[in-house]
């Protein structure tokens, strides 16, 4: 019984060395200050507007590389917006009301916002008056990205569609028109007024240089 009492005395000794050991490691660790690792290649730096500013590689991940693709597929096959139900199988959206809800079939103006994916935050579709002629309409379908879960950057979009009609929110000077880095605005695509009204498609960035949204948008065809 003496034995087992050592035993057990020694063991509860050691318990009690460990805890104070750990203690002091995880204060040791927390008091220890991190220390850079030196940078195996030199920053890529270019001008922007006179200072300096970091171009840095971006793996934007397999999530949100596939919604890229289909974002790509839809922009080759612009007439798919048209039939709701072509949209929903594609981005694997899900809704509530049923799928023809809204219809370019339909007469009259008509909207839904009962639409959801996890990698969008918003997302819009209806049928709206042109606004060029308020006779005619057009299908307007809208996605916003949760910048949380995806980063498309500018130039990415770039490579793909080249460079479009660029626009900046009110009060920002023209002559930033010649390099939107660190800026929010957008980029039209397609035949539009000179406005970028009606154009066909729409990529709008964070100024961090993500992809925010993107607006499709044609002619109903009645």
């Amino acid at each position: 019984m003496l034995k087992a009492f050592l035993f057990i005395h020694q063991r509860c000794r050691l318990s009690a060395i460990l805890i104070v050991l750990l203690g002091a490691t995880q204060t040791a660790i927390a008091e220890t200050p991190i220390i850079p690792v030196v940078p195996s290649s030199p920053e890529n730096i270019v001008q922007v507007r006179g200072k300096e500013s970091v171009v840095q590689e971006l793996n934007m991940g397999p999530d949100a590389t596939e919604l890229w693709h289909k974002l790509q597929h839809l922009v080759a096959n612009l007439d798919d917006i048209q039939d709701f139900s072509k949209l929903v199988k594609l981005f694997n959206l899900t809704i509530t009301d049923p799928v023809d809800a809204v219809s370019a079939k339909k007469p009259g103006f008509q909207g839904r916002n009962d639409i959801k994916n996890y990698m969008m935050k918003q997302v819009g579709y209806g049928i709206t008056p042109d606004f060029q002629d308020k006779n005619k309409r057009v299908v307007k379908f809208s996605v916003y990205l949760y910048l949380d879960n995806i980063c498309i950057s500018s130039s990415e979009v770039r490579r793909v569609y080249g460079k479009g009609v660029i626009g900046i929110p009110t009060g920002v000077s023209q002559y930033l028109y010649s390099d939107t880095t660190g800026l929010r605005f957008s980029e039209a695509y397609g035949k539009q007024t000179p406005q970028g009204r009606n154009a066909p498609l729409i990529f709008s960035y964070m100024s961090s240089g993500c992809l925010e949204s993107v607006d499709f948008q044609q002619p109903v065809i009645e």
